[in-house]
Order: C-alpha cells, then sequence, then structure tokens
C-alpha cells in the first residue's frame, strides 16, 4: 500500500460482528487518508471470514490473523507496529465507535504533540454518559498515573507520532501480573523524555466498556452499537454527546432542588437551605468513604476531595 499519514489498529479476539461496527465507524471518518490493520489474536474462523469480505470492498483495510498471544496480545502489537511507516497511529477497540470527526482532530493534534488524547467517553447499559476527568498533559495526573494504578483513558480515544513510539524503552509488551495493559503503556509514554502530551478536552469516540456488559447477548451488542451508530450520522450529534457529557458531571457535581419544593411555595431561602442539608449529608459520606481508603494505595488520589468537603459546605451557608 502506499503510505498513508494514519495507521489505525483494531486488535481484537473473540467480538466479531461487533468488530464491523467499529471499522464501519473509522471508514465513516471526514479525513480519509488512512491505513486500517485489523490484528487477529487467537481470533475465531468466524472473524476471517468477516474480514475476507471486508478488505475485499476496501483496500485501505488489512487482516492479520496470529495464534492467541500473551494477556491481551501486546507483543503482537509491537511486531505489527515495526512495519508500520505512516508517521501518525490511533487505536480503536473492536466493539468502541469513533465519531466521524475524531481523526480530524488527531490530524491537527499530532502535529504539535506526540501524545494525545481526547475526552475518555463510557457509554452505560442504560445510555448514560459517564465520562472520567483528567488530563495527561498535567504533571501530577501523570505522576499519580505512575505511582497508584489509576487511568483516565483506553486506547480508543489515544493517538501519537510513530517517531515519539520508537523511542519508548519497549512499545507495546506484557503486562505484570495485576496491571492494565494500557496502563502499563502510558506509563512508558509518561517516562519518555521531552514527550509532548495534550488532552483534548472534548469528546471524540465512544466507550462500551465490556465489563458492564458480561450478560448481553451479542446480538444485544451489536443492537446497541447499531442505535449509536445511527446517532453518529447526525451532524449534531457532537453538540448533544458534549451536552449529555455536561449533564452527567452536573447532576454528579451540583446539589438538586426536589420540584416538590418549589410546588410547596418553598421561598429561595428553604430551598438553599435544603441543599445545604443535602450537601452536607453527601460530605459526610464523601469523609466517610475516604476515611475507609485513607490508608489504602488510593490515599493520595482522594486527599483533595477531603480538603474540598469543608470549605465546599462552607460556601454553600454563606450563600444562604
Amino acid at each position: 500500500m502506499p503510505q498513508t499519514l494514519f495507521c489505525v489498529l483494531i486488535p481484537t479476539h473473540d467480538h466479531g460482528p461487533t468488530l464491523l461496527r467499529a471499522i464501519r465507524s473509522v471508514q465513516r471518518q471526514h479525513f480519509q487518508d488512512f491505513r486500517l490493520i485489523v490484528i487477529g489474536d487467537g481470533a475465531p474462523d468466524e472473524t476471517q471470514h468477516l474480514m475476507s469480505a471486508l478488505c475485499a470492498e476496501d483496500v485501505r483495510i488489512e487482516y492479520q490473523p496470529y495464534p492467541k498471544g500473551v494477556g491481551h496480545g501486546e507483543a503482537i502489537r509491537a511486531a505489527v507496529l515495526t512495519e508500520i511507516h505512516s508517521p501518525y497511529l490511533c487505536y480503536l477497540s473492536d466493539d468502541d465507535l469513533w465519531l466521524p470527526h475524531h481523526l480530524d482532530v488527531m490530524m491537527r493534534l499530532l502535529t504539535s504533540y506526540d501524545f494525545v488524547h481526547t475526552l475518555h467517553t463510557p457509554v452505560h447499559p442504560d445510555g448514560i454518559i459517564r465520562c472520567h476527568g483528567g488530563r495527561i498533559d498535567d504533571p501530577a495526573t501523570r505522576e499519580t498515573m505512575l505511582k497508584h494504578k489509576w487511568n483516565i483513558f483506553g486506547p480508543t480515544c489515544v493517538g501519537h507520532t510513530m517517531v515519539a513510539y520508537r523511542r519508548l524503552s519497549h512499545g507495546w509488551c506484557p503486562r505484570p501480573d495485576g496491571m492494565w495493559s494500557d496502563l502499563h503503556m502510558w506509563r512508558q509514554w509518561i517516562g519518555l523524555p521531552g514527550c509532548r502530551f495534550y488532552s483534548y478536552p472534548l469528546p471524540t469516540t465512544l466507550h462500551f466498556p465490556s465489563s458492564l456488559r458480561k450478560r448481553n447477548t451479542l446480538e444485544e451488542r451489536c443492537g446497541e452499537l447499531d442505535h449509536w451508530s445511527r446517532k453518529l450520522a447526525d451532524p449534531e450529534f457532537p453538540q448533544k454527546l458534549l451536552e449529555m457529557v455536561m449533564a452527567d458531571w452536573q447532576s454528579r457535581l451540583t446539589p438538586w432542588v426536589p420540584t416538590l419544593l418549589i410546588e410547596q411555595g418553598c421561598n429561595e431561602s428553604e430551598q438553599m437551605q435544603h441543599m445545604i442539608r443535602m450537601l452536607e449529608s453527601h460530605c459526610a459520606s464523601l469523609q466517610d468513604e475516604i476515611e475507609a481508603i485513607r490508608n489504602s494505595s488510593s490515599w493520595k488520589i482522594t486527599q483533595p476531595l477531603r480538603v474540598l468537603a469543608g470549605p465546599v459546605a462552607s460556601w454553600w451557608k454563606h450563600r444562604a
């Protein structure tokens, strides 16, 4: 194949038809200068049949089957990347989706940075978006990711330059026992001298965690991806998705005033007092949770919440 600006890597094991949905989200990108490699990590014959037809339709798609590798096939990924000549690389899980402008954003960012990620955007089975905050371009966040088993994004929303990747100590490699393969990889990037990071604050991908869908049938998972794929075709969906993200954050950070209080004729002061009681209760619960994990490895992560709880409650009292 002629060299393309982007290489897209999709590792797969046994998801079969969900893989086709992920690939379609790549084919529907506004930016079309890409090569897509699907790595079969011990994938069944069914995947070979599905990919044969797809590769025949689109010459940009290539399927490379391998026997099942250790872990999630990290060593296989590393071997494949030695043959990549595109300057930029992006990843996609075989049951996730990209918004149509994902590669547009990656193209703009990777001309200036070595490692970038967009907002990690998990979709819960009930359709609720619950995003993780955090930025790898923040030094304190990088330090926390190095010292603790704590991660804020997966491969689906990550892009990097191949020049910088070749400077890593190992690249993709089997993770230690008890460690996540992506966090193990991100730590190599964090330790790379002079690496230029950027965290794009908006969502450009949708992640469908398998851990939350263990009881779902394959048909149900494909139906869910089809439902969201139709949403992606709406030009206004990126704005709607951002609104869903903000609604989730607001619901978790802002005390709620029951409509019943308004209907009962409670004045603003009474409503505020109710909000203060709710916030104090929430802060007390938070304090209990923090005390429970204070001596655990996560203490340094949650300590700022403990510091914040008291001042927030005092602020609400002052406003009342």
